[in-house]
């Protein structure tokens, strides 16, 4: 038998080629993405009472932050406007509604106990609008006099809820702000899957006024392209420490390391590390505190942590659970230097995560849509000859799928991370890097990702105001 042929590289597009296909730039490099729209819109009721907007979803951590960005926004236009947070009971507490019980909470608790549910309680397709009319009761009920007549609705980070929402004439026709933070099948029942597909693809085909819409998980937005083709902007969330006025100010000369929590902590390899970690530790004399750590070997881990007593660390090392979390964003906005496992390890930890869940997994690939027709087919066959689909199972699929994947998470696209290939390596940086530069590095980024954002949302409001809505309403 002769030598076998060597094998061929692949020279096709990688995973941040095809993220940046359709975008005007990338938002985490370069300044002047989104550029802002020329002619500003006169938004304003006629009664000179503030605008209303209707966030649906149960996550106020999400919802917070995206408020902190339209709330900037409106700012910049002299626009006044106010919120309504309609069923965020997820640390609810960051809210300006606060955790007050309602209707709609309640339903949203409710929702996350029934809509896995299988056997003779499983949710069928024929179960839609009853939910959807169930839902939109609930929000009716909340005490707001302007809760079912809103000026727009922010849908997201869920896609369901403003689906389902829409389904009835109460808000079909108010213009929308689509942010994306969860996979697009995120709390979806199994029988629904398909149908929501269809459904999502053919209303942006049929869509008459195209409404601002983005996606804070890269990969979401590729996920979206293979599914139905559908290109919208990534638009990553600066986090909620944009706003809160903390920076990096390490206290005392001893270097302090904190373990940010991780989900990670909570598997058998997760175990294994903390304990290698801490027994390194105890011979160095760096200080740790292992926040969050979850097999609850250090019963103070899981206490909350502001984001003062953050920035008063010397660094963080954080083994990322996700592609996309916004306990990252939060402390890289605040300059506190933070310390990854390089790529290839990374890959080799998250195999063990994505067993069972992730924004990658694959239990949330139900097939791609019939093919569409006009911008959307183009996009569409463009997708189908991706070297991999974007979804993953570590029990299905080979380790160079979510190698090709893994440079579009957060953890890896976020410039001056500081990354190690051993524990004994990064017990070496903590001790020799000039932190307080990898901290103005970190800084100086987080300005133009947050400029970026800012400039996305500025444009985003202008264009609500263009669907021609607002001054008929009232």
């Amino acid at each position: 038998m002769g030598a076998a042929a060597p094998a061929v590289a692949n020279t096709g597009p990688s995973a941040l080629d095809l993220s940046q296909r359709y975008q005007p730039c990338d938002p985490y490099l370069h300044q002047g993405c989104f550029a802002s729209s020329p002619s500003s819109i006169n938004l304003a009721r006629r009664d000179g009472a503030p605008l209303v907007m209707l966030f649906i979803g149960e996550h106020a951590p999400f919802a917070n932050t995206v408020w902190q960005c339209i709330q900037s926004a409106a700012v910049a236009l002299s626009i006044s406007i106010r919120p309504i947070f309609a069923g965020a009971f997820y640390g609810c507490k960051g809210l300006p509604s606060g955790c007050k019980g309602d209707a709609t909470k309640d339903w949203f608790r409710s929702w996350m106990t029934r809509w896995s549910l299988d056997g003779d309680q499983a949710l069928q397709v024929e179960d839609m609008n009853t939910e959807a009319m169930s839902l939109i009761k609930a929000i009716q009920a909340n005490p707001d006099p302007d809760v079912s007549r809103p000026d727009f609705l922010l849908c997201g980070d869920t896609a369901l809820f403003c689906y389902l929402a829409r389904r009835s004439s109460a808000f079909r026709e108010t213009p929308a702000l689509h942010m994306y933070g969860m996979v697009l099948l995120q709390y979806v029942p199994l029988s629904w899957r398909s149908k929501m597909l269809q459904d999502f693809g053919q209303s942006w085909k049929e869509q008459g006024i195209h409404e601002p819409a983005g996606v804070q998980i890269e990969v979401l937005g590729l996920q979206l392209q293979w599914q139905m083709g559908i290109a919208i902007p990534f638009v990553p969330s600066s986090g909620t420490s944009d706003t809160a006025g903390v920076l990096y100010e390490p206290s005392g000369d001893i270097r302090r390391l904190l373990v940010l929590k991780s989900g990670f902590f909570a598997l058998a390899p997760g175990r294994v590390f903390d304990v290698v970690l801490r027994r390194l530790g105890r011979d160095t004399a760096i200080q740790w505190h292992h926040w969050g750590s979850e097999n609850k070997i250090d019963p103070k881990a899981t206490s909350f942590l502001n984001f003062a007593t953050m920035a008063s660390y010397s660094c963080a090392l954080y083994v990322a659970p996700e592609f996309s979390q916004l306990l990252l964003r939060d402390v890289y906005g605040i300059g506190l230097p933070i310390l990854a496992p390089e790529i290839t390890w990374h890959q080799r930890l998250l195999q063990h995560m994505f067993a069972s869940w992730g924004q990658l997994h694959n239990e949330h690939d139900v097939g791609r849509m019939s093919r569409p027709s006009g911008r959307q087919e183009e996009v569409f066959m463009a997708a189908q000859h991706w070297q991999f689909p974007p979804f993953y199972n570590p029990s299905e699929h080979p380790p160079e799928h979510l190698k090709f994947w893994l440079p579009l998470a957060e953890v890896h696209r976020f410039p001056h991370i500081v990354y190690f290939t051993s524990l004994t390596e990064m017990i070496q940086l903590v001790q020799s890097l000039d932190l307080n530069a990898v901290s103005l590095r970190m800084q100086a980024q987080s300005r133009i990702i947050a400029a970026n954002v800012r400039r996305f949302y500025r444009n985003a409001l202008q264009e609500l105001g263009r669907l021609g809505l607002l001054s008929e309403k009232r």
